[in-house]
C-alpha cells in the first residue's frame, strides 16, 4: 500500500497522469557498470532499486512488481506475426534489512526463477491463486516496471518517415507503472500514475 493523498476509489477509474525524466549518459553508464560488476542486468540492477523506493515509501519488505515478458520462448513461435506478451509478478524481498549488494542477489535469483515459469499464463496464476475480486485495484500488483533496451527506430514506407512520440494518455491502469529506455544518450523514464 503506497501512501496517497486521497482514499482509493472503491472502483478503479483508470485515470491517471505521467511524468518523464532523463538520467544523463554518464550516471546511466555508472548503473550499467555496476550491474556488469554484480552479474546482473541493467534491469535486475533497476528493479532493485525500484523495489528500495517503493519499500520505503510503502513501509513493507515484501514487494511485488509486474513486468511484460515476451511470451516467445517456444522456437515455434519466431515466424508469428502477432503478441505473445505475459506478465510475471517479481517479488523484491527487503525482510532482514539486506545491503543492496545482497538485494541485487536476492532479485538477480527471484528474476531468473520467474523466468523459469514464464510460459505460465499470468491468468492462470490468478485464477490458481483465488484472491477474490477487488474492483479497487489490481490483486497481485498494483505497480509495472519495464526496461526497454532502446527507442524504436525510424520506420519509412513510401517516402513517408516515422518516429515514435511519447504521449501522455491521462489514463493509468496500475497505481505506478515506470518505463525506462536506453535511448543512447542516458536512461528515459516515464512513470505513469
Amino acid at each position: 500500500e503506497l501512501p496517497t493523498d486521497k482514499p482509493r476509489p472503491a472502483v478503479r477509474t483508470f485515470n491517471g497522469s505521467g511524468e518523464s525524466l532523463m538520467l544523463d549518459a554518464d550516471l546511466s553508464a555508472a548503473l550499467q557498470k555496476l550491474a556488469n560488476a554484480e552479474q546482473c542486468t541493467l534491469f535486475m540492477l533497476l528493479l532493485a532499486g525500484f523495489g528500495v523506493l517503493l519499500g520505503r515509501y510503502s513501509t513493507s519488505d515484501d514487494i511485488v512488481i509486474g513486468t511484460p515478458i515476451s511470451g516467445r520462448s517456444d522456437p515455434g513461435l519466431e515466424d508469428i506475426v502477432g503478441i505473445f506478451l505475459n506478465t510475471l509478478a517479481l517479488r523484491c524481498d527487503l525482510s532482514g534489512n539486506p545491503s543492496f549488494h545482497e538485494l541485487l542477489r536476492k532479485t538477480r535469483g527471484s528474476v531468473l526463477d520467474a523466468y523459469q515459469h514464464q510460459d505460465l499464463p499470468f491468468e492462470r496464476l490468478v485464477d490458481k491463486l483465488q484472491l477474490g475480486r477487488n474492483l479497487s485495484h489490481s490483486q497481485i500488483f498494483q505497480v509495472m516496471f519495464t526496461v526497454n533496451a532502446g527507442e524504436p527506430a525510424p520506420f519509412e514506407f513510401n517516402g513517408l518517415t516515422t518516429n515514435a512520440i511519447g504521449f501522455d494518455y491521462g489514463t493509468a491502469k496500475f497505481d505506478l507503472n515506470l518505463s525506462m529506455t536506453d535511448t543512447g544518450n542516458g536512461l528515459g523514464a516515464f512513470i505513469e500514475y
